[in-house]
């Protein structure tokens, strides 16, 4: 059931889901709102239709395929769903959508993704997630900007420490595709300090945070990051029991945390 979850990014979806419910309670808004409802629809639906088009080659996850019906079932409610979106969540999103796409296939005839730097994956990736799952509650909220760039630096600085793992388990696979990425720049056992690194950051800006956090969020914050270093620690896991399970679902136990009183 847990490998059909993953594979379907259904898993995965929900982890940003609860991301986005979990910023706006802490910036004071709404947990049931249509942004978190978008928010599962998009990550759903972009992962699968990136993943039913040969632009992911390099990647060793295998996607649970949908058939096209589904598909366009998927694309409609992520378009319904958007039209619920306010104008400054919409200008949001589409900086989001231009740096996820732009990552995928090329803006021009010609020229290439942004997929083909290698070394700009993982600040793509925390970007994209730290936009969409901060940016689109901050701007349904109008929180602070102190705020907004407070709980942003700390959802991008661990989702780029449990992206790191991704890197390692896919260096063959990216260099067959003609990719550097950070492991072949400073090696395995580097990628793996800095991770460690960014989960200590992590941790750190988290605690100093201004913005409230529930009792039960700060347990599960101290859990999420413990797992994530173990994780990252421990070197004889099997990649899918590390990444897809394992550090995927510290991002679900964080997220979870902040949304339960």
């Amino acid at each position: 059931m847990l490998s059909w979850l993953v594979n379907s990014q259904l898993y995965l979806a929900a982890g940003a889901a609860l991301l986005t419910a979990g910023s706006l309670i802490r910036l004071g808004g709404d947990p049931q709102s249509a942004t978190v409802a978008f928010v599962f629809a998009a990550t759903l639906t972009f992962y699968n239709v990136a993943r039913s088009v040969p632009l992911l080659r390099a990647s060793r996850t295998v996607s649970t395929r949908w058939n096209n019906t589904v598909l366009i079932l998927m694309l409609a409610t992520t378009a319904w769903l958007a039209t619920r979106l306010s104008l400054p969540q919409w200008q949001i999103l589409l900086m989001m959508s231009l740096l996820a796409v732009g990552y995928l296939i090329p803006f021009l005839p010609g020229t290439q993704s942004l997929r083909s730097f290698g070394l700009l994956k993982v600040p793509i990736v925390a970007t994209v997630w730290a936009g969409t799952c901060v940016g689109l509650p901050a701007s349904e909220t109008g929180a602070d900007i102190l705020q907004t760039i407070s709980l942003a630096a700390e959802r991008f600085v661990f989702i780029a420490a449990i992206t790191l793992p991704f890197e390692i388990r896919d260096r063959r696979t990216d260099r067959d595709a003609g990719l550097t990425t950070l492991p072949h720049t400073i090696g395995h056992r580097r990628t793996s300090h800095l991770a460690l690194g960014f989960i200590t950051l992590s941790l750190l800006l988290a605690v100093i945070s201004p913005l409230p956090r529930s009792a039960t969020g700060s347990i599960t914050l101290i859990l999420a990051h413990a797992l994530a270093a173990t994780l990252v620690a421990l070197p004889r896991l099997k990649p899918t029991h590390r990444c897809d399970y394992g550090l995927d679902g510290t991002l679900i136990l964080l997220a979870a945390g902040e949304c339960l009183p």
